[in-house]
């Protein structure tokens, strides 16, 4: 990827309460990706984060208008 491909999603979103370990530890150690130098624990839990997205809509492109595609999403294929 080079940063030009977009991806918009729209829906309803909900936060979560933190999983029970080892669900939980997992989640954290795999946010570390996005954050070099961040260091999991379930301390994090306690200030949220966790969220879960039930989408309606997504848009996506790399070169606006001509490949643009849009998806749509019903109530129980969103979860």
């Amino acid at each position: 990827m080079t940063g030009a491909e977009v991806i918009i999603v729209e829906g309803s979103a909900v936060e979560l309460v933190a999983p029970a370990s080892p669900l939980g530890d997992r989640i954290l150690a795999g946010y570390a990706k996005y954050r070099p130098g961040y260091e999991a624990s379930a301390e994090h839990w306690k200030h949220g984060g966790l969220w879960q997205l039930r989408p309606t809509k997504a848009f996506a492109w790399t070169t606006f208008p001509d490949d643009m595609t849009r998806f749509t999403f019903e109530a129980d294929e969103a979860g």
